[in-house]
């Protein structure tokens, strides 16, 4: 049996054009004759005479272009958009895409959501409990936004820190929520400046000394909801808000704080004393362009920043501070706190307690030509 003939054994049910295009390729490679084919391939004499002409005048294409599906998807650009960020900003399974697009009208398969979010880089997600999925669609917890409590339905959630709630009483009777709103503190689309200064709190009061600490705790929907939003937000935002805030505006805060505080709770301002002291906070950034400080508890200069801190003398409650004191302006700084408490209580009776190095002999002199002459004590 020769090669040719295994071929079509292994055939078993050839098309009519595979059987066309191997009747012609053996007139045309063998010494076959238009007989022979016929009766190999089971075609009339005639039909395979035929057949040759149409060949030989190019009326036959064996290789026709075959259409291809469309190169571009069906779906919406805009739907498209939608069940990305339904993924990317609520962490939504591709049950939860589909019914969330059903709601608006648009009813797409779940392998075709599938194969949109695998092209756009997503991994599947872990299989998660009924009730976890619908933690998720309470509080998804992959960007903090405005919690809207009114279409929450009762849940249960765990919270690390639960006694941070007890809190919130003492924050509503203080007055500061309606004093950040004052103050037009930075906000942005998602996060009011009421729930970023709350988030800030929060870190606080549960024994964090840096911003960036709360990436620890970025995906707990009970701290979320202590700020109003369902998660809080992210170390990039916490860290940066500074940098949005003006020192007009810092200096507003303050002075309405610690007014309404004074007022509210006069027992934590009844010292006679109020200390005052610079404290150095170093910088290490590599690209650092704040100038040397002196680190006392470092003992040596570094880059960073000076605050001036005053605090009550019998309850160390801070007063003022004022932050980034350059070091051509350090000398004049007392002279602003005292323009600012007298602004607050109307005079300063107070002693003023401080290192002699905190300010100059002129300033010092200058002091005590006001009336009436302010009392420091030097050391």
């Amino acid at each position: 049996m020769d090669k040719q003939q295994l071929q079509l054994k292994l055939l078993k049910n050839p098309s009519p054009k595979q059987k066309q295009y191997e009747l012609l390729r053996m007139l045309s490679t063998k010494n076959v004759t238009m007989e022979a084919a016929a009766v190999h391939f089971g075609y009339t004499v005639q039909s395979v005479r035929n057949l040759y002409l149409s060949f030989m005048n190019d009326e036959i294409n064996f290789f026709p272009e075959t259409s291809t599906g469309p190169k571009q998807s069906r779906i919406q650009p805009l739907i498209i958009y939608k069940i990305i960020a339904l993924r990317k900003d609520y962490g939504f399974s591709v049950t939860e895409i589909k019914q969330n697009l059903l709601e608006d009208g648009h009813n797409i398969s779940i392998s075709t959501i599938d194969r949109i979010l695998t092209q756009a880089g997503f991994k599947k997600l872990h299989r998660r409990s009924k009730k976890n999925a619908n933690d998720t669609l309470l509080f998804p917890t992959n960007k903090a936004t405005n919690l809207e409590v009114t279409k929450l339905r009762p849940f249960k959630i765990d919270c690390p820190i639960a006694g941070i709630y007890f809190l919130i009483p003492y924050i509503i009777e203080s007055g500061i929520i309606d004093i950040v709103k004052e103050c037009k503190l930075p906000s942005s689309s998602k996060i009011s400046s009421v729930q970023a200064n709350l988030s800030m709190l929060l870190l606080k009061s549960i024994g964090n000394e840096r911003l960036s600490d709360i990436q620890a705790y970025d995906q707990e929907p009970a701290f979320g909801i202590f700020a109003g939003l369902n998660i809080l937000p992210k170390a990039t935002f916490m860290t940066t808000y500074s940098c949005r805030t003006s020192e007009l505006m810092l200096q507003q805060l303050q002075q309405k704080v610690v007014s309404n505080f004074r007022s509210q709770y006069p027992d934590f301002y009844q010292a006679e004393y109020i200390n005052l002291d610079f404290h150095s906070i170093p910088h290490f950034g590599t690209q650092s362009q704040m100038e040397k400080v002196w680190c006392g508890s470092r003992g040596k200069t570094l880059k960073g920043a000076n605050v001036l801190l005053a605090q009550d003398g019998n309850s160390d409650v801070v007063l003022y501070t004022k932050a980034d004191v350059l070091r051509k302006n350090e000398a004049q700084e007392i002279k602003k706190f005292v323009d600012y408490w007298k602004h607050i209580t109307g005079s300063l009776t107070e002693t003023l307690v401080f290192d002699c190095k905190l300010t100059s002999y002129k300033v010092l002199g200058e002091l005590e030509q006001e009336q009436p002459p302010i009392k420091f004590i030097t050391f």
